[in-house]
């Protein structure tokens, strides 16, 4: 009984173990776009940020 869920639990952990694996190798590809795109966002916000302030002078 005690070795059947040593297995199960063997298995969970390489299940996890295998899909962070695939899921590093996919961020790895993706990182690049992601970071562009967070750059895009933070640059529109500055920008929005910077009209408030204008606004907000005048």
């Amino acid at each position: 009984m005690k070795s059947r869920k040593l297995m199960i639990m063997w298995n969970g952990i390489r299940k996890v173990t295998a899909s962070w694996e695939a899921e590093q190798k996919a961020t790895s590809v993706l990182r690049l776009e992601d970071y562009l795109f967070i750059v895009q966002i933070m640059f529109l916000q500055d920008k929005n940020f910077i009209n408030v302030l204008h606004m907000e002078r005048v």
